[in-house]
């Protein structure tokens, strides 16, 4: 008879968790560390989307931040003080 781990017999990917995690990455990083041992395709899920979130949020800054110097974006009301 083969030993089969309780724990891991409801692991599966979850989308929710992933998107939880992308939105709010500091969740996705707790999910991920409650969920490491017990539950790792789950907690993978949740890591995963910290992850990409992050990383989308960091880009997403660096382009806002060239387009305010560069002159893309104008945040002064369209007054030019030259």
């Amino acid at each position: 008879m083969s030993k089969v781990n309780k724990c891991h017999t409801a692991d599966a990917p979850s989308g929710l968790s992933a998107v939880l995690g992308f939105l709010i990455p500091i969740v996705g990083l707790i999910l991920y560390l409650v969920w490491k041992k017990g539950h790792p395709m789950r907690a993978n899920s949740a890591g995963k989307g910290a992850l990409t979130g992050i990383i989308f949020k960091i880009i997403t800054f660096v382009l806002l931040v060239v387009a305010l110097i560069t002159g893309w974006i104008d945040i002064s009301g369209g007054y030019r003080f030259f």
